[in-house]
């Protein structure tokens, strides 16, 4: 049982990392592409 919340904890913990890390991919593409329009 402690095994799978621990699972389920780390599962959670990567998908908000691997969150973070595509806004912020985003982000920079969005500053990119605003800076090639102007």
């Amino acid at each position: 049982m402690k095994l799978r919340m621990k699972v389920k904890f780390y599962f959670c913990l990567r998908l908000e990392t691997f969150q973070f890390v595509l806004k912020s991919f985003l982000s920079e593409f969005v500053k990119v592409d605003l800076e090639i329009g102007e």
